[in-house]
């Protein structure tokens, strides 16, 4: 078997399974480059590149068997020699087994040259993302050529220092990456010539901070899909607590959506990273609630509600309290309170600012004293309190707030009382 490894040509058989080596590899090493380790601490697999941009996983104890039991970190530039090695032939990164070649009178060795971080070579190329469809693919190009590059193994949780978040990279724009003979590796994440995070609110994946810091804070995600115009909402529950309400987040990595209630958000990276808050990137609307329903069951308690704004536009909206204190509560909502929410364009995201207006809120005057409209407090006002008290008198609605002082809507014998101890110098 071992014969029969080491001498399988570069192409791909029925078996789908592809040499990486021709026969003869005694004579031959080839360069890999460590990009990427599933578990950071102590690797149990390698993400591997080789010197044209195709990608492979590779088990690390199998790399330990041949590096006298060495194991290797992200940036780490291997030489492999006298091994017979395969690997799957599909579209994407792929997976490698290795072994001794059976036509190798020397041991097979893995060995560390040097790393990409040292004397590193940075370039810049320009990212164009070629097919979108589960695994995006891209090429990247430069004055000197056009080169692969694929990013299918993101989504398989796989660890780099100061992970980019990959997503957010842009058709069309310009990065910096590392390269090992001109070919671009890893893309620069970290230090002075680290790519800038390409983030835009409007068609990038976000979250929204729906608690208070110091608490369990669930997170609203939305993303923008640029075919159907519209946003997508997930609940997650993030424990760390470290954000405000209406703090706008990116994850600073890889990160996935785990199936569970509530939904978790899990990933590989910085983490979640504040770019601002609801009131660096959105509008506000007031919106009148015109019904509310409640939903609880064992493990849940939420209200949906429904809104419209001054032109008669509806919206809905929802806040699950099994989890959440919010800062800004509709809990007591009732129909025909008034919410203020941000908006993201024409789409409604969360209430802000303050959660009991009223729906058509009267102008707050301050009780003067000036029942007769005189510009001043005299006895006269007094005379016309009382004969209003009476019955005698009738004051205009646009005058009773100037001597409403205990705010009961009408004049009365309190509202005399008070503005004569303003008159004599009491008040």
């Amino acid at each position: 078997m071992k014969k029969i490894l080491s001498m399988v040509t570069a192409f791909c058989c029925t078996a789908s399974m592809m040499a990486v080596l021709p026969a003869h590899a005694e004579e031959q090493a080839q360069t890999y480059i460590v990009i990427a380790l599933e578990v950071p601490q102590t690797p149990e697999t390698y993400l591997l590149s080789d010197t044209k941009g195709n990608t492979y996983t590779l088990p690390a104890a199998s790399v330990a068997e041949f590096s006298d039991g060495a194991y290797f970190t992200v940036g780490d530039i291997l030489e492999f020699k006298n091994l017979g090695y395969v690997s799957t032939c599909l579209e994407g990164t792929n997976s490698m087994s290795i072994e001794q070649n059976a036509d190798s009178k020397e041991k097979g060795s893995v060995t560390k040259t040097g790393s990409l971080y040292e004397d590193a070579e940075i370039s810049e190329f320009t990212v164009n993302i070629t097919k979108e469809d589960y695994h995006k693919y891209y090429t990247l190009t430069n004055d000197t050529g056009t080169y692969n590059y694929w990013l299918d193994w993101v989504w398989d949780f796989y660890w780099q220092p100061n992970m980019y978040p990959y997503d957010l990279l842009k058709d069309g724009n310009t990065y910096s990456f590392y390269t090992y003979e001109g070919q671009p590796i890893m893309i620069v994440s970290d230090g002075e010539n680290a790519s800038p995070i390409d983030f835009d609110i409007k068609t990038d994946s976000f979250f929204i901070s729906l608690g208070a810091k110091g608490k369990p804070c669930m997170l609203e995600w939305c993303y923008y899909s640029g075919e159907s115009g519209k946003y997508f909402y997930h609940d997650l529950i993030s424990t760390t607590g470290d954000f405000e309400y209406g703090d706008i987040l990116i994850y600073d990595g890889t990160y996935m959506i785990l199936e569970t209630y509530p939904c978790q958000l899990a990933g590989k990276g910085k983490g979640l990273k504040k770019v601002g808050t609801y009131k660096d990137f959105f509008t506000n609307k007031e919106l009148t609630v015109t019904e509310t329903e409640t939903h609880q069951d064992d493990i849940d308690y939420t209200k949906s509600f429904k809104l419209t704004d001054s032109e008669g536009n509806e919206y809905n909206y929802w806040q699950d309290y099994a989890h959440v204190d919010y800062p800004v509560s509709m809990e007591h909502a009732q129909v025909g309170d008034t919410y203020t929410f941000a908006f993201n364009g024409n789409y409604l995201l969360i209430p802000v600012e303050t959660d009991e207006l009223t729906v058509n809120p009267v102008p707050t005057v301050t009780a003067t004293g000036d029942a007769d409209g005189s510009g001043e407090l005299d006895i006269l006002d007094i005379i016309t309190v009382n004969k209003a008290i009476l019955g005698k008198e009738n004051l205009s609605e646009d005058r009773i707030s100037f001597v409403d002082f205990n705010g009961n809507g009408v004049p009365d014998a309190d509202d005399a009382l008070t503005m004569l101890k303003m008159l004599v110098g009491l008040l």
